[in-house]
């Protein structure tokens, strides 16, 4: 079992850490939060294969 990971706030920073996270294979889940669900679902990292609603 790998580590769980969930990032709350997407701005300038949030999306750096998860995008070095992924890039990193740090965490086997990543979990984007972010008050605008537009902003969650743009900035998910290339590597994030799926998105869960």
């Amino acid at each position: 079992m790998g580590n769980k990971v969930a990032i709350i706030g997407l701005g300038h920073v949030g999306a750096t850490v998860a995008t070095n996270i992924v890039t990193a294979g740090i965490a086997s889940e990543l979990v984007l939060i972010d008050e605008q669900d537009q902003v969650a679902r743009a900035n998910r990292p290339a590597g994030l294969l799926s998105y869960d609603n």
